[in-house]
């Protein structure tokens, strides 16, 4: 007769398979809408900077989709498809076809914990089918970006200068709170706004930093052309400052540039008031002017 120990030892195996193939298992469709939301991106198989990477980012209700500088987008999933743009499931396919030009349908070919597997619908080409024929495949395959640290941020700072076009200037401060500054010059006009973000906005932006792996990032970033934007960020956590400073969308990480454009973004999101805060208040205003120089 077996001992209880002989007896885990025959189980170990079984039990780690099961937990990979419950690991690997397809999601069901009545949980896409849940386990969609989150930071997706195409995987780059090579280490040039100039392969495109599309990328998803997905709250409750909106999305940043295709690259992640985008504007922030209503997005709906009805059975196994993803619709991003304007809600249109009230409409006919002939109706469909004739908006194309607004929103892009994917099919949800496969879809697992990590892993998102998008292809375009027969009835509905043009647009996504471009899009996808851009890519050389008939699907695009999404991987999940992971968290790859654990910091908890105390503040964080980021400000962009303008281009040689009419790029605005942007200087934000945000806390752990979730209270922001906001400062945004668009020639010739200039606002600032005081105010605060939603407890759901600031965990995106929590989720956001920890997909960044804070102590490989780089001091500096170039991309190889000029007239561009240049962005200097600034995390401060209970014991560590980290500091970038990103010209251009091009060799930095992805992950780290979801970011930014997610704070380039916030006043989407803030329950917001024309500024009154003190410029001695703000914690960041001379270091990041200084990554700037």
């Amino acid at each position: 007769m077996k001992t209880k120990t002989q007896m885990k030892k025959l189980l170990l195996p079984f039990l780690a398979a099961a937990l990979l193939l419950s690991c690997q298992s397809e999601i069901k469709r009545d949980q896409y809408p849940i386990e969609i939301i989150g930071d997706w991106a195409t995987k780059r198989d090579t280490t040039d900077q100039n392969e495109k990477v599309l990328t998803f980012s997905f709250s409750e209700d909106t999305c940043s989709y295709l690259m992640p500088f985008k504007n922030f987008t209503p997005y709906y999933i009805s059975s196994d498809t993803l619709f991003v743009g304007k809600k249109h499931n009230d409409r006919t396919l002939d109706e469909m076809r004739s908006l194309q030009p607004s929103f892009f349908a994917f099919k949800i070919v496969s879809f697992q914990k990590n892993t998102l597997s998008l292809a375009s619908i027969d009835q509905l080409p043009n647009r996504t089918q471009r899009l996808i024929d851009r890519y050389g495949s008939e699907t695009i395959q999404l991987q999940r970006i992971l968290p790859k640290s654990k910091e908890s941020f105390e503040r964080i700072g980021l400000q962009v200068t303008h281009c040689y076009g009419p790029c605005p200037v942007i200087y934000l401060e945000l806390d752990k709170e979730g209270n922001v500054y906001f400062k945004r010059v668009v020639n010739p006009k200039e606002w600032a706004l005081a105010g605060r973000i939603s407890e759901r906005r600031l965990n995106i932006i929590r989720n956001k930093i920890q997909n960044v792996s804070w102590p490989d990032v780089e001091s500096n970033y170039t991309a190889p052309w000029t007239d561009d934007q240049t962005n200097a960020i600034i995390l401060t956590t209970a014991d560590k400052q980290y500091r970038s400073r990103v010209y251009g969308k091009y060799a930095e990480p992805i992950a780290l540039r979801m970011l930014i454009h997610e704070l380039s973004e916030i006043t989407q999101f803030m329950g917001a008031q024309l500024d009154t805060i003190d410029i001695d208040q703000l914690h960041f205003n001379e270091e990041l002017y200084g990554m700037l120089k």
